[in-house]
């Protein structure tokens, strides 16, 4: 009777000879693990990608409503002035105490153009990038699901999608009401 050879190694003996049929090897099984954790990966990426897309897509459908109110006091407050005279003009000059991150922020985007969706670019795009924010700060801190479903909440939610289409400084950047 012949015996498979059996190599020697520091720390016991192995064999040489391949699984039995229907048991994955260690290798094998790291692999298709790699593999799984990378579809996953990808597939929850796609998943954040389409819910910030809807969530994009339904705040762009607010976008193009008139200023009014103290959207119109923004407008008036960015345009001809320089971002001197905005922060000048704010710093004790004005009845509002919201710091001039907002202002300074819609006087950049009115270098655009001045039509009232130039004006809340700035607000869109923080509104949008909450969505996958969500998502990111949920998975860390939760799960896959549940930042998902936070993601998902904060794309339809009705309060979040009027704050990020309005210049106003007290409603933005969006926030919970």
């Amino acid at each position: 009777m012949i015996e498979e050879p059996k190599a020697s190694m520091a720390g016991g003996d192995v064999s040489c000879a391949p699984p039995a049929p229907g048991v994955l090897s260690p290798d094998r099984v790291a692999s298709l693990s790699a593999l799984r954790s990378r579809f996953e990966g990808h597939a929850a990426a796609w998943l954040v990608a389409a819910i910030a897309a809807l969530g994009l897509a339904l705040r762009l459908r607010m976008l193009g409503n008139s200023l009014f109110g103290d959207e119109l006091s923004t407008y008036s407050i960015v345009t001809g002035r320089g971002p001197g005279a905005i922060v000048s003009l704010l710093d004790g000059h004005s009845v509002d105490l919201t710091p001039p991150l907002s202002f300074l922020l819609a006087w950049l985007a009115t270098r655009l153009g001045r039509s009232p969706e130039t004006l809340r670019l700035f607000p869109l795009l923080a509104g949008t990038a909450t969505i996958p924010l969500t998502y990111l700060i949920g998975a860390r801190l939760l799960s896959r699901a549940a930042a998902a479903t936070g993601a998902l909440l904060v794309a339809l939610s009705p309060f979040l999608i009027f704050f990020s289409t309005r210049p106003a400084p007290t409603r933005w950047p969006p926030r919970w009401p």
